[in-house]
């Protein structure tokens, strides 16, 4: 939900995003089938900013759009070095902007500033704290002081400091 209270939805079939009130009317809708600018291969993830700016994960990329769909940037190509994705899927936004992406085959977390500029990554592929095996969502809370990070069957939250919490029994210990 962005901050003026409207929902978007990737629509994977078919290639497009929707957007919807907060009681579920339709608004608009906007992308197809392409890897131009604006259309979408198989969009996945999507977040809104503070700006109500529209990011979109898709293929191996991130495209950003305005809150009405007008395409603004996209960044991202096919790799695994820094700033590249192998297809991404969960994307979030803190409240500084700064953008978080779940880079799902490469088996980590990227972040970026809100123009796309390469921050920083974490993560490898394995199962020990720290490692992923194919994330697929990431939150983040109002401040940059915790981050979230989802995969097929786990879940763990890092601070700064690079705590992890673990489940035992589904119940959250620090």
């Amino acid at each position: 939900m962005d901050s003026g209270g409207s929902v978007y939805v990737t629509d994977w079939g078919n290639h497009n995003i929707q957007k919807f009130s907060a009681a579920g009317v339709f608004r608009a809708k906007w992308g197809e089938y392409g890897q131009g600018n604006g259309q979408f291969d198989y969009p996945q993830g999507i977040a809104a900013d503070a700006n109500t700016n529209i990011y979109v994960t898709d293929r191996h990329r991130v495209q950003k759009f305005s809150r009405n769909g007008v395409f603004i940037a996209a960044w991202g190509t096919f790799g695994s070095g820094s700033g590249e994705f192998n297809t991404p899927h969960g994307i979030a936004i803190d409240s500084d902007n700064s953008v978080y992406v779940a880079d799902f085959a490469n088996h980590r977390l990227q972040k970026f500033t809100a123009e796309g500029a390469f921050i920083i990554e974490w993560g490898t592929y394995g199962s020990g704290d720290g490692q992923f095996a194919f994330p697929k969502g990431v939150a983040v809370g109002q401040t940059t002081a915790s981050m979230w990070r989802i995969t097929k069957t786990t879940a763990s939250k890092n601070s700064p400091a690079a705590a992890l919490l673990s489940t035992i029994g589904g119940i959250w210990q620090q």
